[in-house]
């Protein structure tokens, strides 16, 4: 007796699998217990009536033997082809049915009647007999009007009966074969349900200590799989998988629920996968640290990035938050000195009225340098005045709002800092 094809999840094969194992080992070790199982209950088999009464659990399920048996030689396996190739639908049919019980779905081949009148490049004119559903739904446009018809009460009826037969399994069956034809990024699909659930979320719940962790774990499990993967990495976040302000956001929420570490981890790693913001990770990593009273490594950290800084105005004014953080306001005004500069020196004024806003801020608090404070705070009136073209009125910008900076992030997370 001879298995030709086994369609088993790659995680059950992962867990059943021992220290040393080959593929062929492990394999022979499922396609032994569907032997062994099976020759047992062969009427059963034959009768069409063992799916049923397996899930009845009124005779074992083919795998209830796999690690049991011994004496069985390592089965011979060839590659049908070279590469990987999309499941199909009778191995979601055979999933599911082991989950949810059998599905009356009758695949069988279907070969319509000759019409009246028969119309020539009609595949069912010409007698064809095209599987179900697929190859009957893709020769469709091709039929003669009656077989269109024909075809079409046929489908109805066959799923009509599959989902009064079992409901929940066919639900299975149309939404797993659904996901088939959409984009996956080069993920998993777990791993993609997994990110829907966090869009799903309320974004004003505050997530316990076990739920930011499996969120550390999801950002490091996603930034390992499509770091080197631009493409895939921009189409993700063009679809509606990922939460618009979760990837900035996380490496902040992980340090506050005290998750510093991980909080580093997610933030290093979403550096080397998003090119575009790795200095905004960069900076968030280096304040956490900073925050979390790790003076050394935020330092590190912050002298890293300076060398890397050159002429970006806001690597500089991301330094001297750090510094600031870590009670040494002169390397911070420092710092912010030398982002006045760039920006003078680039001419934006946007970014001349950021600078002067943070030092004026630095400077009220310390004593003695109130004057000081005013007169920044009056700089950046000034120059934010010049790069509206005038007057501007002053809009209250909310925690939650995006930061009108224009980082991509929340205010608060941001120059509401």
């Amino acid at each position: 007796m001879a298995v030709r094809s086994c369609y088993l999840p790659l995680d059950q094969v992962v867990d059943t699998s021992g220290v040393g194992e080959d593929i062929a080992a492990v394999l022979g070790s499922f396609a032994g217990s569907v032997l062994a199982v099976g020759a047992a209950h062969e009427q059963a088999l034959v009768a069409g009536v063992y799916p049923q009464l397996a899930f009845e659990g009124k005779v074992p399920r083919l795998l209830s033997e796999v690690g049991r048996l011994s004496g069985i030689a390592a089965p011979a396996i060839s590659l049908v082809s070279g590469a990987w190739e999309p499941i199909g639908l009778g191995a979601i049919e055979d999933l599911v049915q082991e989950a949810f019980g059998p599905v009356d779905l009758d695949r069988s081949p279907v070969r319509l009647e000759p019409a009246a009148e028969q119309v020539t490049g009609c595949p069912a004119c010409a007698g064809q007999r095209l599987g179900f559903p697929a190859e009957l739904g893709d020769a469709l446009p091709a039929m003669c009007a009656p077989h269109v018809d024909r075809a079409q009460a046929i489908t109805e009826e066959r799923l009509q009966r599959a989902w009064e037969s079992n409901r929940d399994g066919m639900d299975a069956i149309t939404g797993t074969s659904g996901l088939l034809t959409e984009p996956t990024f080069g993920l998993s699909l777990a791993l993609l349900r997994d990110l829907d659930d966090i869009a799903r979320r309320d974004p004003t719940e505050r997530l316990s200590s076990s739920e930011l962790a499996a969120d550390a774990k999801l950002a490091l499990d996603l930034a390992q799989r499509l770091t080197g993967e631009p493409e895939q990495f921009e189409a993700l976040m063009a679809s509606d998988h990922v939460p618009p302000d979760w990837m900035i956001e996380l490496p902040a929420a992980l340090a506050s629920g005290g998750l510093i570490d991980e909080a580093v981890a997610v933030g290093d790693a979403f550096a080397a996968l998003d090119a575009a913001s790795a200095d905004l990770y960069a900076a968030d990593v280096a304040l956490i640290l900073a925050q979390a009273g790790r003076a050394p490594e935020a330092l590190a950290r912050v002298q890293a990035s300076g060398a890397r800084a050159g002429r970006d105005v806001w690597a500089h004014i991301r330094a001297a938050a750090v510094h600031a953080e870590l009670g040494d306001p002169e390397q911070a005004e420092a710092s912010l000195q030398s982002a006045l500069v760039l920006a003078r020196s680039s001419g934006d004024a946007d970014d001349i009225a950021t600078v002067w806003q943070r030092l004026g801020e630095l400077l009220a608090e310390q004593p003695g340098r109130e004057h000081e404070a005013e007169a920044a705070m009056g700089e950046s009136e000034r120059w934010s005045d010049a790069a509206d073209g005038g007057p501007r009125f002053v809009i209250k910008v909310g925690r939650n709002d995006p930061c009108p900076c224009g980082s991509g992030r929340k205010h608060k997370r941001c120059c509401g800092a």
